[in-house]
């Protein structure tokens, strides 16, 4: 949590915080209206990464359990920012409720979902997060990324999804999963020493914003790689034949879409 040089928040914009989180970065300090400028914009990237998965969903056509992570996504980062720019209660629920349910469905995602198991989930994760404030979304949180994370690894070590075979590229199903992983490490990292050495370092020397450029910005990159290999994936398990290729920018470090390179079969990407 984070101290303030504003010891009376009654004032401004949004008035006292009510939520029982309060980040590193100083409050009010950049705009008048915005409790937190870096930690509100940078979540608008899981805006942006969820819009850009929507995309993916209907150019694809993938299941409709994608559909709802990916507009869970879009909505992690409106209440995200939201709740950054407030520091309300309901805001940081809401927040929390949206990541939670995002990756519930990408969890469920990778093979055929079994509906009543992933209601189920999504009941007692919301109840857990109304309910229980310490601790409970975080530890769920950490639990559901591991469940993802080895799911994926499983599945690239099991004969059904052969990533040679699609790709002309041997090691492309592998370096999506190390994506994944160091990016998710990343986000981690960050995040845990935002929370340690907020008090007894970053506000006594420099203070680099890792909740907003750490957590945010990796945890919205592993988020975006998870969501182009769910969609090759489910084109492998639709097409046995399809030659694919992941689209990327930034020196090829962010993948954005996937592409049919044998184009002869180009009329069954949807079928």
């Amino acid at each position: 949590m984070a101290t303030s040089n504003i010891k009376n928040l009654s004032h401004y914009y949004w008035g006292n915080p009510t939520a029982h989180i309060n980040w590193c970065e100083e409050d009010y300090v950049i705009v008048p209206w915005i409790a937190e400028f870096h930690n509100t914009w940078t979540s608008l990237l899981f805006t942006v990464s969820g819009i850009n998965a929507l995309r993916v969903c209907y150019k694809w056509k993938l299941p409709y359990v994608y559909g709802i992570g990916c507009f869970a996504l879009i909505n992690t980062g409106i209440w995200s920012a939201y709740f950054h720019a407030s520091l309300k209660w309901h805001g940081q629920k809401l927040d929390e409720i949206s990541e939670t349910i995002t990756l519930l469905c990408f969890l469920h995602s990778f093979q055929q979902p079994n509906i009543y198991l992933l209601i189920l989930h999504m009941v007692t994760s919301v109840i857990g997060i109304l309910f229980i404030e310490k601790w409970f979304c975080e530890i769920h949180l950490i639990a559901v990324v591991l469940l993802c994370l080895f799911q994926f690894y499983y599945l690239l070590q099991s004969n059904r999804y052969s990533f040679a075979k699609h790709f002309p590229n041997i090691g492309v199903g592998w370096n999506v999963f190390s994506k994944i992983a160091t990016f998710a490490l990343i986000a981690a990292i960050t995040w845990l020493c935002d929370r340690v050495f907020c008090y007894n370092f970053f506000h006594k020397v420099f203070n680099p914003q890792l909740h907003a450029y750490g957590w945010h910005a990796f945890a919205c990159l592993s988020l975006n790689e998870t969501i182009i290999g769910i969609a090759v994936m489910h084109l492998i398990e639709r097409n046995k034949n399809l030659q694919l290729r992941i689209c990327t920018f930034f020196f090829g470090s962010i993948s954005y879409d996937v592409e049919i390179s044998n184009q002869s079969l180009l009329s069954k990407k949807i079928e």
